[in-house]
């Protein structure tokens, strides 16, 4: 199976290593609230051959199988808030896995591992324009946490409304749309962005949520 990752990102990407000059916060301020969920930090990867592995096995579940070969200087990936800790205490991290995008119907979040992992330093890590405005804004960062959790809420009353037990998921049925599936059609109609969701963050939105107990 054939995936592309090359996403097209308009805007600018700024070094967090420059954010006490652009925007006043430091490069740890933001790997904070990367680490929260709170911003998406981009990292940039020299060359790399990746194949793609699920976030979890699911029993009856057949996982997706793709390789992916970098072609540009520099690709720039999602950075998972997994390594946000090692960037604040050692100013350096290596890299294993980032988040796949545009996985079409996928149940599960997916993961590309590169076969040779690299090592990042603040100098790799980004920081995307569009979101330039949550740190700028002293409204912003807490908007978006409210947001985050109307999705949570959202999803979870509508696992509820439809007679699931948010803590006891039934599996997925081999080559039949899922659990994530139905509840994405519901409150995502055609798949089209709403006030709440858009494709994205519905997905963030999810993983997040599961992998929260606390917050079902």
């Amino acid at each position: 199976m054939k995936i592309s990752d090359e996403k097209y990102r308009e805007g600018d990407l700024i070094c967090i290593g420059d954010a006490l000059e652009y925007f006043g916060h430091t490069p740890e301020a933001l790997l904070v609230q990367a680490e929260n969920c709170n911003l998406q930090l981009y990292v940039a990867l020299r060359p790399f051959t990746a194949k793609l592995i699920p976030h979890r096995v699911i029993s009856d579940h057949t996982p997706l199988q793709a390789e992916y070969i970098s072609n540009n200087s520099a690709a720039y990936v999602p950075l998972l808030p997994r390594y946000t800790g090692a960037l604040k205490i050692f100013g350096e991290v290596e890299i294993q896995l980032y988040e796949a995008e545009g996985i079409p119907d996928a149940e599960v979040l997916y993961f590309w591992r590169l076969e040779e992992s690299q090592k990042a330093n603040i100098s790799q890590i980004f920081i995307h324009s569009e979101h330039v405005e949550k740190i700028i804004n002293p409204d912003a960062e807490q908007q978006f946490k409210q947001k985050s959790q109307m999705q949570a809420e959202a999803i979870r009353n509508c696992l509820i409304t439809k007679g699931y037990d948010p803590l006891n998921l039934p599996k997925n049925s081999n080559g039949k749309p899922g659990v994530k599936s139905e509840i994405k059609k519901a409150l995502l109609p055609n798949n089209k962005p709403t006030d709440l969701f858009t494709d994205r963050s519905f997905e963030r939105a999810w993983e997040c949520l599961l992998a929260d107990t606390k917050r079902i």
